[in-house]
């Protein structure tokens, strides 16, 4: 009996238990006196209940601005073969067609999308969140920030998105995508940022700057945005890397930032294209170990900071002014020049210096010449950088690599 009674008991209290972690489960309370779960970061996404979820109502936010873009490319004839014993060839017209993502960034119609999405058009169509579809003209494109500015007619105020600040972003903040994915119309995808990339190649393309987010990115994507959890724009979706042939998403996709974008869509607008400050050379900034490095070719009395030339580029303004490879840049315009990578309050980089002038300016550039060992100034007119920048790079005068 004693053995009975302990099964029927051990059996009783099991059951009772497992009904109180169901009723813990399914029956918690309801209304003012329930337990609402949120992050206990400011500004975290909310798990429940419409108020507390941000990214719910971010979500909602940025829908409303993000428009999905139905593309027509340039007709491809295509030659195949009429596989007869002759070898013979036929061939075909065929028309590309894709799908991708913008966003409305102003109530009369302005739509921001990558330069990859509208290059080889012939016809532009956006469809907003309500539904309604307008033909879209091209603006402007750039493709070296690889962002593009189309335009549409709409009838009446529409929804237009906001910026946020990129440069306060930091890895681990909550992001959203939100885009045409895969032709489906809009999708969220919700992550971080994992990481804030400056100077950075993908696919053979260098960007200034780039966010990365682990905010699943996929085809269709591209001129989609990445927002805060208020709502704002943070980023226009670029590009992502991929193991899978078909380039699925591993969560590695950049975007970017707004930054960038402002400067970019505002020359677009006013100009129809995009003008930048050219000066011509490669240039390596001369630290403790870059100096060691060419006193060991043979280099001697270096001066203590600065910027050294290491290439001219074929028809530059650099090139024009008398400049060569060795030559080390002490200061533009009186500003001293530093060989750290960021600008100081006492001295700056090349690159800030130069991104600060404007094609046509006239700068003073002091420098410190390796075949001499003495000081001169050079006169030098900031050009404008060519839109084939890539394959003039090919054609410039041969590295410095010491005497």
């Amino acid at each position: 009996m004693n053995k009975t009674l302990s099964h029927v008991l051990a059996v009783v209290l099991g059951f009772a238990a497992c009904a109180g972690i169901y009723n813990y489960n399914f029956n918690r309370p309801t209304g003012d006196n329930a337990v609402k779960i949120v992050s206990s970061r400011s500004g975290g996404p909310g798990i429940v209940g419409k108020d507390a979820n941000a990214v719910r109502n971010a979500a909602s936010v940025i829908s409303e601005y993000v428009v999905n873009i139905d593309t027509v490319g340039t007709p491809i004839f295509e030659r195949i073969p009429f596989g007869d014993i002759f070898g013979s060839m036929g061939g075909r017209e065929t028309v590309p067609r894709g799908q991708a993502s913008g966003i409305v960034f102003s109530e009369n119609g302005y739509v921001l999308t990558n330069n990859h999405v509208v290059e080889n058009t012939s016809k532009l169509k956006v469809t907003l969140n309500d539904g309604s579809s307008y033909d879209a003209t091209l603006v402007g494109r750039d493709p070296q920030t690889d962002l593009a500015v189309i335009k549409i007619n709409p009838k009446g105020k529409i929804k237009y998105a906001e910026f946020g600040d990129s440069d306060a972003i930091q890895p681990g903040d909550w992001v959203i995508a939100v885009g045409n994915a895969l032709g489906l119309g809009t999708t969220v995808t919700v992550g971080v940022v994992s990481a804030k990339r400056e100077e950075f190649e993908i696919n053979g393309k260098v960007f200034s700057a780039l966010i990365q987010t682990d905010a699943a990115i996929n085809h269709g994507n591209s001129g989609g945005a990445l927002a805060d959890l208020n709502g704002k724009v943070i980023g226009i979706n670029t590009a992502i890397m991929s193991t899978s042939e078909n380039g699925g998403s591993i969560g590695v996709g950049f975007a970017v930032p707004t930054k960038t974008i402002k400067n970019i869509a505002d020359q677009i607008i006013k100009r129809g294209k995009v003008s930048r400050p050219y000066l011509g050379i490669r240039y390596v900034g001369l630290t403790d170990g870059v100096r060691k490095t060419l006193e060991s070719k043979g280099i001697s009395g270096l001066p203590k900071n600065g910027a050294i030339v290491m290439e001219v580029y074929d028809g530059s303004p650099a090139i024009t002014s008398g400049m060569q490879p060795g030559d080390v840049i002490l200061k533009i315009n009186g500003q001293e020049i530093t060989g750290e990578d960021k600008s100081t309050k006492k001295a700056k980089t090349v690159a800030d210096t130069v991104n600060g002038l404007k094609p046509g300016d006239t700068v003073k550039i002091e420098l410190w010449h390796s075949e001499t060992g003495n000081k001169g100034v050079v006169s030098v007119k900031i050009g404008e950088m060519p839109t084939d920048m890539r394959e003039r790079e090919q054609r410039r005068v041969a590295p410095f690599m010491g005497r």
